[in-house]
Formats: C-alpha cells, structure tokens, sequence
C-alpha cells in the first residue's frame, strides 16, 4: 500500500518509485494546471448496436453455450465518462494500480469474473500471425472477405452488422437459414461483441479476425481464459492513454472495457454511484446487471464534471472504499454450483464449493 499523501502529488502517494514518473505521466499536466478536462477524448466502447441485433432463439442458444451470455445481458446506454477519466487518470503503469490517498487499488481477475461473468482461467488468447485473414473470414464466417479488407487483419464492425444480422439474408440477397448459417452468424455476432465490448480499439469500428479460431466451436470457445485477455488489455489501454511521450500525449482515444472501470467503480466507491433497482443483499450474477441502465434510478446523481470526481478521489477516506480482495462473493459460489461460472474461479482463490 502506498504512504499517506504528504503534498508532494496532490491527492497521490508517496512511494518514491511512483513519484519518479510523475513527469512522464498525464497527472504532471493536471497537477500543473495544464489539463483540467477531456472534451476531445472519445471513449471507444460502445453497446448501442446490440438493440438493433435481434437473434433468434437458436443463436441466443448457441451465445449460451459458447459462455458468453453472461456478458451479453450487461447493458449500457450511457458512459459516466468523466468519473471513468477522472479515475483512470490515477492509473499508475510501473504497478498496474490507481493510486489513491488512502493506497493502491487494481481491477482483478476476480472482480472481471463478478461483474461480466467471463472465465478467468484456461487457454490463453493470442493472435496466430501466420492465419491468413481472408481463410479465417471464408471458413469461419462462410462468406467472401469484404474489399477493403487488403492485408489488415481486422474488418469493420459495420461490416458484420450488415452481412450478418439476418441470418437469412446475406446483404440483399435471401439464403438459407440452415445450421451452417445459424453458426456463421452466431459467430459474427460474438466477433462484434469483442470488438465494440469487450477489446475495442482506437477506431472503434473494427476488429481482428484472428479471434474467429477462438470462436470456432464450443470445445474451443468455452476453454479460453477471456476475462484475462480482457483485463490485459484494459491495463494496456489505460497505459497508452495516461503515459506521456517525448512530444507530448499520445492518446487522445481511450480503447478496453469502460463499462468493467465504471461497474467496478460502483462496486468499491459510492462516488457517482447511482441507485440500483436491486438491493445490496440480493445476489446477483452477473454483478455488472445490476448496473444496467434499464435496472437504474432514472433520479440518480452524476456528477457529470471531471474536476468535481477529481476532488471526491482527493478527499477519499478509507471508510469509503468497499474493498475485500480476497473474499468470493456469494453469488460466484452459487454460480459455481449452478454450473454458469467456471469453477476454477473458486480453485483461483482456494475456495472450495460442494455439490451440495
């Protein structure tokens, strides 16, 4: 844990390692009064198209058993992008934690697999240079690779969208609706999710098509430590955007899972934390529904201004964090026993939970 904060970072810490890279850091810039908001930076993530794609119910079947329907019931209309910045501003690379007044505090493997239900443990994701693109898109999706697609191994999420969200039709064109295509689609849905949820990029409109292996059956698919991957990217993302480089910043887009940081947010602080239609004692899995926009006090306070979220981290008292890095929560043991959560989230712990 970091020492108290004795001046030196307003509202930081005071471990000497920290505080050696405070010039490279986009903190300097606030500490100096050179930035005080972030009107130009875009948050990369977004949900909205999941409205507009409707499955039917052989596919939402087939997102059940590839285990991510977990994370495609979390719903979010709106990004509380202000508390997101204001706390990922505290983002500190050399410890992969934000640095608070009263300590350190990170996003875990645990709090990804309590808040989007994604497993934790398992093979890991990575990308096979050697896969030629345009063979991924032919076997795994069915169809022809679209034209600008050239020697980049990522396509448009629009794309996907407009080839893939009937699975009866094919652009214009109506096809058959059999098993082969059910599947071809299923799995250009999930591709969407990755790439505008889950692992978005500095676009915002693509994704790499070097996942489609990952997605290529059940055996496959259910395997794969996704929450992992998800989380190592978020910290790499949060890294670009706060890290200054010898011209100056480098990121004015922020890529990962903004809706993981704001959910965890609520989770551990009640700093513009609204009021969830569910009650605290209710056990609720995954824990980022109880987030949802259609499940929140339509009456809640936002803050809504970066420099008011960054006097509440200032002034934040230990008393205020929610914090018990080492405890399950009831609902990942009941999921467990239900079978709708890898168990190696419990063995990840030392926990153990019987059939009973």
């Amino acid at each position: 844990m970091a020492g108290q904060n004795d001046g030196r970072i307003p509202g930081g810490p005071t471990t000497p390692l920290v505080i050696q890279e405070r010039e490279s850091h986009i903190s300097s810039l606030v500490f100096l009064g050179q930035l005080y908001d972030y009107p130009e930076v875009k948050l990369r993530e977004h949900g909205d198209w999941r409205s507009s794609w409707e499955l039917t119910v052989g596919q939402k079947a087939l997102v059940e058993a590839f285990g991510f329907h977990h994370v495609d019931a979390i719903r979010i209309r709106r990004h509380d992008k202000d508390l997101i910045l204001s706390l990922i501003e505290r983002w500190w690379p050399l410890r992969n934690t934000f640095q608070l007044p009263v300590g350190e505090i990170t996003i875990t493997l645990a709090d990804v697999a309590q808040i989007l239900g994604l497993p934790i443990t398992g093979n890991p994701i990575y990308f096979d240079e050697q896969l030629s693109p345009s063979d991924l898109i032919r076997t795994y999706l069915g169809v022809e690779p679209p034209s600008d697609l050239g020697t980049n191994s990522s396509v448009r999420l629009t794309w996907l969208r407009s080839t893939f969200m009937h699975v009866d039709h094919i652009g214009d064109t109506t096809v058959s609706a059999d098993d082969s295509r059910v599947l071809c689609c299923t799995r250009a849905y999930l591709l969407s999710l990755c790439g505008a949820f889950l692992f978005p990029d500095s676009t915002g409109n693509k994704v790499n098509v070097r996942l489609l292996p990952f997605l290529e059956d059940l055996g496959t698919c259910t395997k794969h430590a996704w929450g992992a991957a998800l989380l190592a990217h978020l910290y790499h993302s949060m890294t670009s955007f706060v890290s200054i480089g010898p011209g100056g910043r480098t990121s004015k887009n922020i890529c990962g899972c903004m809706t993981l940081v704001q959910f965890w947010s609520y989770e551990h602080f009640s700093i513009g934390r609204p009021v969830s239609l569910h009650s605290d004692d209710e056990r609720v899995f995954p824990g980022g529904i109880r987030w949802n926009t259609d499940n929140i006090d339509s009456h809640h306070c936002v803050y809504k201004v970066v420099s008011i979220y960054r006097g509440l981290f200032d002034t934040l008292n230990a008393d205020e964090v929610q914090w018990q890095p080492h405890s399950v929560p009831q609902s990942i043991i009941d999921g467990a026993r239900a079978g709708s959560i890898h168990r190696y989230y419990i063995i990840y712990h030392g926990y153990h939970v019987s059939s009973s």
